[in-house]
């Protein structure tokens, strides 16, 4: 599913915007940055993933030049469903990052930085026949069933990477470049950084 029709069908599951929210900056949310060393998932459009050390800052696309965008009414609507969950692992498939939480939702965040979300089960389910075969499918669901019994220390995921330490959403932050956008999720002890290529596809996450 793409970014598009994502945010279609979203609109059209939820009363938007709902009458006690208010126009908002997510930027205002956050909290201080919290230096320390980090590891990235790196995604390609057919999901080769792996984990890459990110400590250096060298390694980071440093000759992009981001800037902060205004988020769309949709994302502020999604921002504020997420915040003060906490996000226990992701996955990266087709072209989109998609981010389990607590509640037992997926918080999708796509290329373009648009956002989705929904039920995991509804979710994985919808996921295009080129971005997850239905074995895929069952694999994923079975990771989501771990990390929300388990935590962290869930063993055995065959799709989702586990959250490093606890990130309760306390804040979002939205970047763009002409290639790219650039993600932030504050949390309270650990942040989530997405990167995205809108050239090639490429989808990186990392946490600290």
């Amino acid at each position: 599913m793409n970014s598009k029709a994502a945010v279609a069908q979203f609109q059209s599951a939820h009363s938007f915007p709902p009458a006690e929210l208010k126009k908002h900056d997510p930027r205002s949310h956050t909290k201080p940055h919290e230096e320390g060393p980090s590891f990235v998932t790196v995604c390609y459009p057919v999901s080769a993933a792996y984990n890459v050390d990110m400590s250096n800052d060298a390694a980071r696309s440093s000759t992009e030049i981001y800037s902060p965008l205004e988020t769309s009414t949709h994302q502020d609507h999604v921002i504020a469903h997420v915040l003060g969950t906490t996000v226990l692992g992701w996955v990266v498939a087709g072209e989109a990052a998609h981010f389990l939480l607590d509640i037992g939702f997926l918080w999708t965040i796509y290329l373009d930085g648009e956002m989705n979300l929904l039920p995991q089960g509804v979710a994985i389910a919808e996921l295009d026949s080129d971005e997850a075969t239905g074995a895929d499918k069952t694999e994923m669901a079975f990771d989501t069933e771990l990390l929300l019994s388990e935590g962290y220390d869930a063993r055995g995921l065959k799709w989702f990477t586990p959250a490093r330490t606890e990130c309760l959403v306390t804040g979002v932050e939205v970047f763009g470049s002409n290639t790219g956008r650039r993600l932030i999720i504050r949390g309270e002890t650990a942040n989530i950084e997405i990167e995205t290529s809108l050239t090639d596809g490429v989808i990186m996450v990392s946490s600290n």
